[in-house]
Protein backbone atom coordinates (compact mmCIF):
# COMPACT_ATOMS: atom_id res chain seq x y z
CA UNK A 1 0.00 0.00 0.00
CA UNK A 2 1.23 3.25 -0.65
CA UNK A 3 1.08 7.08 1.11
CA UNK A 4 0.09 5.04 4.50
CA UNK A 5 -0.59 6.79 7.92
CA UNK A 6 0.32 5.90 10.94
CA UNK A 7 -2.45 6.07 13.92
CA UNK A 8 -3.20 4.49 17.35
CA UNK A 9 -7.05 3.02 17.41
CA UNK A 10 -8.76 4.95 19.99
CA UNK A 11 -12.01 3.66 20.56
CA UNK A 12 -13.87 0.87 18.73
CA UNK A 13 -17.34 -0.75 19.26
CA UNK A 14 -16.67 -4.25 18.00
CA UNK A 15 -20.64 -5.06 17.85
CA UNK A 16 -21.46 -2.50 15.40
CA UNK A 17 -18.07 -3.02 13.83
CA UNK A 18 -16.72 0.68 13.88
CA UNK A 19 -14.39 3.13 15.71
CA UNK A 20 -12.00 6.02 15.76
CA UNK A 21 -8.29 6.41 14.95
CA UNK A 22 -6.40 9.28 16.91
CA UNK A 23 -3.39 10.25 13.69
CA UNK A 24 0.62 10.42 14.97
CA UNK A 25 0.30 13.51 13.81
CA UNK A 26 -2.95 15.43 14.30
CA UNK A 27 -5.44 16.07 16.81
CA UNK A 28 -8.76 14.83 15.02
CA UNK A 29 -10.00 11.29 15.06
CA UNK A 30 -10.46 9.51 11.60
CA UNK A 31 -13.67 7.17 11.27
CA UNK A 32 -12.60 3.02 10.90
CA UNK A 33 -15.10 0.85 9.60
CA UNK A 34 -14.39 -3.08 9.74
CA UNK A 35 -14.52 -3.50 5.86
CA UNK A 36 -11.15 -1.22 5.96
CA UNK A 37 -9.37 -4.24 7.52
CA UNK A 38 -10.54 -6.49 4.95
CA UNK A 39 -7.53 -8.85 5.00
CA UNK A 40 -6.81 -8.61 8.82
CA UNK A 41 -6.84 -11.94 11.10
CA UNK A 42 -8.35 -10.65 13.81
CA UNK A 43 -10.71 -8.11 14.55
CA UNK A 44 -9.21 -4.29 16.11
CA UNK A 45 -8.58 -3.45 19.71
CA UNK A 46 -8.39 -0.03 21.54
CA UNK A 47 -4.70 0.46 21.73
CA UNK A 48 -3.68 -1.17 17.72
CA UNK A 49 -1.84 1.04 15.75
CA UNK A 50 -3.73 0.93 12.75
CA UNK A 51 -2.27 1.48 9.23
CA UNK A 52 -4.08 3.37 6.67
CA UNK A 53 -4.61 5.38 4.07
CA UNK A 54 -7.33 8.27 4.10
CA UNK A 55 -10.23 8.78 1.96
CA UNK A 56 -12.37 11.94 1.93
CA UNK A 57 -16.24 11.35 1.43
CA UNK A 58 -18.72 13.58 0.07
CA UNK A 59 -19.69 15.34 3.06
CA UNK A 60 -15.95 16.15 3.53
CA UNK A 61 -15.52 14.09 6.30
CA UNK A 62 -12.36 11.84 7.02
CA UNK A 63 -12.56 8.12 6.29
CA UNK A 64 -9.64 5.36 6.76
CA UNK A 65 -9.65 2.50 3.96
CA UNK A 66 -7.30 0.12 3.27
CA UNK A 67 -6.02 -0.80 6.93
CA UNK A 68 -4.26 -3.05 8.30
CA UNK A 69 -2.99 -3.58 12.12
CA UNK A 70 0.57 -3.17 12.76
CA UNK A 71 2.06 -6.88 13.76
CA UNK A 72 -0.60 -8.70 12.58
CA UNK A 73 -0.46 -10.83 10.43
CA UNK A 74 -2.96 -11.01 7.34
CA UNK A 75 -5.53 -13.71 5.67
CA UNK A 76 -4.33 -15.43 3.08
CA UNK A 77 -6.31 -13.92 0.16
CA UNK A 78 -6.14 -17.19 -1.80
CA UNK A 79 -7.64 -19.37 0.97
CA UNK A 80 -10.32 -21.93 -0.19
CA UNK A 81 -13.64 -20.92 0.53
CA UNK A 82 -16.41 -23.37 0.79
CA UNK A 83 -17.87 -22.59 -2.43
CA UNK A 84 -14.29 -23.10 -4.13
CA UNK A 85 -14.41 -26.56 -2.11
CA UNK A 86 -17.85 -27.26 -3.23
CA UNK A 87 -17.48 -26.80 -6.60
CA UNK A 88 -13.46 -28.47 -6.98
CA UNK A 89 -15.47 -31.39 -4.79
CA UNK A 90 -18.44 -31.73 -7.61
CA UNK A 91 -15.80 -31.20 -10.43
CA UNK A 92 -13.62 -34.43 -9.08
CA UNK A 93 -16.80 -36.08 -8.80
CA UNK A 94 -17.79 -35.95 -12.38
CA UNK A 95 -14.93 -36.76 -13.47
CA UNK A 96 -14.74 -40.07 -11.27
CA UNK A 97 -18.23 -40.55 -12.74
CA UNK A 98 -17.40 -40.32 -15.97
CA UNK A 99 -14.25 -42.31 -15.88
CA UNK A 100 -16.19 -45.17 -14.25
CA UNK A 101 -18.99 -45.27 -16.79
CA UNK A 102 -16.03 -45.53 -19.68
CA UNK A 103 -14.08 -48.14 -17.72
CA UNK A 104 -17.47 -50.40 -17.43
CA UNK A 105 -18.12 -49.99 -21.04
CA UNK A 106 -14.45 -50.97 -21.91
CA UNK A 107 -14.53 -53.81 -19.69
CA UNK A 108 -18.18 -55.05 -20.67
CA UNK A 109 -16.70 -54.73 -24.55
CA UNK A 110 -13.78 -56.91 -23.82
CA UNK A 111 -15.96 -59.51 -22.16
CA UNK A 112 -18.20 -59.42 -25.16
CA UNK A 113 -15.38 -59.98 -27.43
CA UNK A 114 -13.99 -63.08 -25.15
CA UNK A 115 -17.13 -64.59 -24.85
CA UNK A 116 -17.42 -64.58 -28.54
CA UNK A 117 -13.76 -65.62 -28.92
CA UNK A 118 -14.87 -68.84 -26.80
CA UNK A 119 -17.74 -69.18 -28.48
CA UNK A 120 -16.04 -69.56 -32.25
CA UNK A 121 -13.54 -71.39 -30.23
CA UNK A 122 -15.86 -74.43 -29.19
CA UNK A 123 -17.57 -74.16 -32.64
CA UNK A 124 -14.47 -75.14 -34.04
CA UNK A 125 -13.29 -78.00 -31.23
CA UNK A 126 -17.31 -79.37 -31.72
CA UNK A 127 -16.85 -79.07 -36.09
CA UNK A 128 -20.11 -76.76 -35.78
CA UNK A 129 -20.73 -74.01 -38.68
CA UNK A 130 -20.51 -70.81 -37.38
CA UNK A 131 -23.59 -69.21 -37.00
CA UNK A 132 -22.76 -66.10 -39.12
CA UNK A 133 -22.87 -68.45 -42.29
CA UNK A 134 -26.56 -69.30 -41.23
CA UNK A 135 -28.94 -67.20 -43.38
CA UNK A 136 -32.02 -65.07 -41.67
CA UNK A 137 -34.64 -63.10 -42.57
CA UNK A 138 -37.29 -60.57 -41.35
CA UNK A 139 -40.24 -62.12 -40.68
CA UNK A 140 -42.24 -60.17 -38.29
CA UNK A 141 -40.05 -61.70 -34.97
CA UNK A 142 -39.54 -58.46 -32.69
CA UNK A 143 -38.41 -59.84 -29.27
CA UNK A 144 -35.94 -61.81 -27.41
CA UNK A 145 -38.49 -64.58 -26.62
CA UNK A 146 -39.24 -65.11 -30.32
CA UNK A 147 -35.39 -65.82 -31.31
CA UNK A 148 -32.89 -68.45 -31.04
CA UNK A 149 -29.63 -67.43 -30.68
CA UNK A 150 -27.87 -64.31 -29.71
CA UNK A 151 -26.14 -64.16 -33.40
CA UNK A 152 -30.37 -64.21 -34.75
CA UNK A 153 -31.05 -61.78 -32.24
CA UNK A 154 -28.69 -59.68 -33.69
CA UNK A 155 -29.27 -59.92 -37.04
CA UNK A 156 -32.98 -58.99 -36.71
CA UNK A 157 -31.49 -55.85 -34.62
CA UNK A 158 -29.43 -54.40 -37.67
CA UNK A 159 -31.85 -55.40 -40.19
CA UNK A 160 -35.59 -55.63 -39.24
CA UNK A 161 -37.68 -52.91 -38.31
CA UNK A 162 -39.53 -52.55 -34.89
CA UNK A 163 -37.28 -54.42 -32.75
CA UNK A 164 -37.75 -54.69 -29.08
CA UNK A 165 -34.44 -56.72 -28.23
CA UNK A 166 -32.28 -53.47 -26.60
CA UNK A 167 -33.74 -51.63 -24.22
CA UNK A 168 -30.48 -49.61 -23.28
CA UNK A 169 -29.75 -48.76 -27.12
CA UNK A 170 -26.33 -49.61 -26.52
CA UNK A 171 -26.59 -52.46 -30.05
CA UNK A 172 -26.68 -55.83 -28.39
CA UNK A 173 -29.82 -57.62 -27.87
CA UNK A 174 -31.25 -59.89 -25.50
CA UNK A 175 -28.32 -58.96 -23.46
CA UNK A 176 -30.33 -60.51 -20.16
CA UNK A 177 -30.82 -63.64 -21.81
CA UNK A 178 -29.43 -64.85 -25.41
CA UNK A 179 -26.41 -62.56 -25.57
CA UNK A 180 -25.03 -62.57 -21.76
Amino acid sequence: MENLIKGKLQRWDDEKGFGFILPETGNKSIFMHISALRNSSRRPKVGDIILYQLFTMRDGKLRAINARIEGVAERNSNKLTWKKVFSKLFKTIIFIGVAIVFVKTLLHDIDERRRQKETNSTRVQNNEQPKSNRTYACDGRTSCAQMSSCEEARFFLRNCPNTQMDGDHDGIPCERGLCR
